[in-house]
């Protein structure tokens, strides 16, 4: 058995250093306590239409949990030496203090939609983030392209083949209930976490 969960995403695991670091369900879908808390916080929108795809948008809370998690399996699967494993984690933990961080990965057959990134003026979606019952949106403080690899590929799975996979940084919020929205030229999307940390 162990043989055919090697066999099925040989690639990436060749890749990733060996069968050895991989924990893959038979499907071949990762399956280690950070997939697991990934899917967790994860919230998806999509809307096809006859011949195209309208949006198909995944969005993903970066919890402490979650962070907490990708430290330790990006430790386990890369295994850094001590001084590089030390910063790895520092940097981590800064972000985790100092904002809040969601992974988006979007895909829409209309390529004048497709970059969550472009100019003010160019710009077709744009992002708010509203905490608990507050009315007044946040805008993020930056839209970053999260250039796709072997390793983007192992912790962001959710991300198709088409996919660009963005990180939005927002200022630190400690609120209990987030609501994400992309608001854009089909509709508006909204996305909610509650009782965040909890």
């Amino acid at each position: 058995m162990k043989f055919l969960r090697c066999l099925v995403p040989l690639g990436l695991i060749l890749a990733l250093g060996g069968c050895e670091h991989a924990r893959l369900s038979l499907g071949g879908n990762p399956t280690t306590p950070y997939h697991k808390e990934l899917s967790r916080q994860t919230r998806a929108e999509k809307l096809y239409g006859l011949e195209e795809v309208l949006y198909q948008t995944e969005v993903s809370l970066f919890s402490q949990k979650l962070r907490d998690q990708y430290i330790e399996e990006y430790l386990r699967v890369f295994a850094p030496e001590e001084a590089e494993a030390q910063a790895f984690r520092k940097e981590n933990m800064e972000d985790q203090t100092n904002y809040t961080e969601f992974v988006v990965t979007h895909f829409t057959s209309r390529a004048d939609s497709i970059n969550l990134k472009a100019s003010e003026h160019k710009k077709v979606w744009d992002f708010f983030l509203y905490e608990d019952q507050d009315k007044e949106g946040i805008r993020p403080l930056s839209v970053e392209i999260i250039p796709k690899n072997t390793r983007t590929r192992y912790f962001y799975p959710q991300a198709s083949s088409w996919s660009k996979i963005y990180k939005l940084r927002f200022p630190k919020s400690h609120a209990s209930n987030l609501h994400l929205q992309m608001f854009g030229p089909v509709r508006t999307l909204d996305f909610y976490w509650k009782k965040v940390g909890v």
